[in-house]
């Protein structure tokens, strides 16, 4: 009896043995697939978010590279935009030589602005310009100078309106190459004109006389 139920456990355990050991195999397989499948995915995330900390790195420095152009490019612009030194002098020149004119106060027989300091303003070709125009105008063959025949000037001007358009002069700006510059001036709400500027002995001068319409008679127009 004892021998036939050994007999039967013995043959009970043969195929067990091996199906117990196939599962064993199994489940170990299974182990090292889950294993393998983290390991891998893992790394694969982490060089994914490597790649994309990578690109919105070069991202932002492509920004600040563009962003320091157009700063850049912004200060050039501004740069030509300001007038140069020698653009705020002439301009100074010019809006002197106005506000002169401003200064005026007597009725149209007369005159009372600083006409030599108007004179000083003026280049010798304007002033030559002008004393040849008081000399036409008047039909006095006398020794004119400057002073006179710009007093003369301005009353004519008074006289033809040409005056009160420029004691409303605004210099608008001065465009200057070298010795030479042009000024724009509006003349109360009349159109834009320009007059010519010229530097002599280091300081900016008017350029042409105003009788030529380079000044107040011309913007009076």
């Amino acid at each position: 009896m004892i021998d036939t139920l050994s007999f039967m456990g013995n043959r009970g355990s043969g195929p067990r043995a091996p199906l117990a050991l196939l599962l064993a195999a199994a489940l170990a397989l299974g182990v090292m697939a889950c294993g393998g499948d983290d390991d891998g995915s893992g790394a694969g995330a982490g060089s994914s978010a490597e790649e994309v900390e990578a690109k919105q790195a070069e991202a932002d420095a492509e920004v600040r590279e563009r962003n320091e152009r157009v700063r850049e490019e912004f200060r050039e612009r501004q740069a030509a935009a300001a007038p140069s030194e020698e653009e705020q002098e002439a301009k100074r020149t010019a809006t002197g030589f106005y506000e002169i004119l401003g200064e005026e106060r007597g009725g149209g027989e007369e005159t009372t602005f600083d006409s030599a300091a108007f004179c000083e303003l003026m280049s010798e070709q304007a002033r030559e310009e002008t004393v040849a125009f008081a000399k036409q105008a008047s039909g006095e063959d006398k020794d004119w100078d400057c002073e006179a025949a710009i007093e003369l000037l301005v009353l004519r001007a008074k006289q033809t309106g040409g005056f009160k358009a420029a004691r409303q002069a605004k210099v608008l700006g001065v465009n200057a190459e070298g010795d030479r510059a042009t000024a724009t001036v509006r003349f109360g709400k009349g159109p834009a004109t320009s007059i010519s500027l010229v530097k002599e002995d280091g300081e900016w001068k008017l350029g042409s006389s105003l009788a030529g319409g380079g000044g107040s008679e011309g913007g009076g127009e």
